[in-house]
């Protein structure tokens, strides 16, 4: 976590700005992570950011248009020092990923102190804020993590999770589980769309209403996203026949509207622990992947698999995502059956 320190130095950084901008990334915890700060602030505009897991300089240009005066990174993997260099506003990065080391931003990571701290950027955003605490335990909860305020929101929302300490269950075995799709599924679709999708979210007072569709709010996203839902189990449904007694579990399938590799890597992970889950989408040639086992380390076996292939990846200890060229895709899992041989 945070310390005190740090908390009041982001507090105050966001308090003092009149003209800040939230880029975050495109997943349930950097989505959770903005809402908690956007809603507690009353200010500022928020952008999904849906390409690479860095923030690099191609960026700039877009962000200066829109005049800050301060830059909110959150979940972001790597911040490239181009991109801080080129803007004139001040930069502050909130993140959980392995700590990288840049110059001119406000560097907030838990693993600068303490490598084997896993709180998300939504559980940081709530020590900032201490608000909305349904949200930041979507957002926590969505990144495989059990906060400790899990109890506070049992007890406000009585129903919507038992007693479980562990967060595959509570994503896929309870009805609290179907709310963190709509927050998966809200993200797609067009800018437009996403943005309008993300000022219903911001009025929504309870994750109740989001489920029932208690609100007028609530009614028009529940309707943008059943036909994901419905796309989602089908595809789900696919990935389960492709099982087998190999230790390795692959699903690749070809490009569509939307993607769903990370949740599907993740119920697939779920449903067949002891299997090293790759889901793939195709797209613009290229293999587009996430990557789940719980006792692997992921980033390192990544490295074994991208050698004398033209592709990408990195992540989390036991959650990784990666982009491979179609042409090198065999060769890619090769080197992963070898490494895991």
């Amino acid at each position: 976590m945070l310390t005190l320190s740090e908390v009041q130095e982001a507090r105050a950084l966001i308090e003092h700005a009149s003209r800040p901008l939230f880029l975050f990334d495109d997943d349930c915890d950097g989505l959770c992570a903005y809402l908690v700060l956007k809603k507690w602030a009353k200010k500022g505009v928020g952008i999904p950011l849906k390409s690479s897991p860095t923030v690099d300089p191609m960026l700039t240009k877009k962000v200066e248009e829109l005049r800050p005066d301060l830059v909110v990174i959150l979940d972001k993997a790597v911040l490239s020092q181009g991109f801080i260099d080129g803007l004139q506003s001040e930069v502050m990065w909130l993140d959980h990923h392995p700590p990288l080391k840049r110059k001119k931003v406000h560097y907030f990571n838990p693993r600068v102190h303490n490598s084997k701290e896993a709180e998300p950027t939504t559980y940081l955003a709530w020590q900032i804020t201490q608000q909305d605490l349904w949200i930041a335990t979507v957002g926590c909860i969505a990144d495989w993590f059990i906060p400790g305020f899990l109890p506070e929101f049992m007890k406000a929302y009585p129903g919507l999770i038992s007693k479980h300490d562990d967060p595959g269950t509570i994503l896929f075995a309870t009805e609290f589980g179907n709310m963190v799709k709509i927050f998966y599924f809200i993200l797609k679709g067009k800018a437009a769309i996403v943005k309008k999708n993300l000022q219903l979210l911001e009025k929504i007072g309870s994750p109740v209403d989001l489920l029932k569709g208690g609100s007028e709010e609530a009614q028009i996203i529940r309707e943008y996203v059943a036909p994901m839902v419905d796309e989602y189990k089908e595809l789900l449904e696919k990935a389960k026949e492709k099982v087998s007694d190999d230790k390795i579990f692959l699903f690749v399938y070809p490009s569509s509207k939307n993607s769903y590799t990370q949740l599907l890597a993740n119920e697939v992970s779920f449903l067949y622990p002891d299997k090293l889950v790759i889901v793939g989408r195709e797209k613009d040639n290229e293999v587009r992947m996430s990557i789940r086992n719980k006792d692997m380390d992921l980033p390192r076996l990544l490295e074994k698999a991208l050698v004398n292939v033209h592709g990408h990846g990195g992540g989390h200890e036991h959650a990784c995502g990666s982009a491979v060229s179609r042409d090198d895709f065999d060769r890619f899992m090769q080197n992963i059956k070898e490494a895991v041989a």
